[in-house]
């Protein structure tokens, strides 16, 4: 059996945040024995997360969103990202079929078994768990 694992991002306010973010959260859920379809879930999950801080929230004093996720030792993901606020707090949305978005949480809620939004001292941080999904999981 595994140990936990930890980890931290400070994530510039950019468009390749995403990409950064899924590149740093790969390596250590695949070292960790992460099926490939939980990995796949996590990985996505992390990217609308991200993408969401960017677009509807704030980076911090520094421009920058913050990441973190742990792996517990039953391989179950539990991502964080965190920003400095938005003029809404995150909620799921009925968007239109001609509507470009409103989408994001739609498919976090889809691909985790639970998401949650905590708002404190002007910071946003929506947290989501995944659980193993495949037989490679454990």
């Amino acid at each position: 059996m595994s140990t936990a694992y930890d980890g931290r991002l400070a994530l510039d306010v950019d468009l390749g945040a995403p990409a950064t973010a899924r590149a740093e959260l790969e390596e250590p859920l695949r070292r960790h024995g992460c099926g490939d379809v939980q990995i796949r879930d996590a990985l996505m999950v992390v990217s609308e997360l991200v993408m969401n801080a960017l677009v509807h929230g704030e980076g911090d004093d520094r421009g920058q969103v913050h990441l973190a996720w742990q792996v517990d030792p039953d391989c179950v993901v539990t991502v964080m990202v965190t920003d400095s606020g938005g003029s809404s707090v995150p909620h799921l949305e009925e968007p239109g079929a001609r509507e470009g978005g409103g989408r994001g949480l739609r498919l976090v809620e889809a691909l985790s078994d639970s998401w949650a939004v905590d708002t404190d001292g002007g910071r946003t941080t929506v947290t989501a768990v995944i659980t193993p999904r495949d037989s490679q999981a454990g």
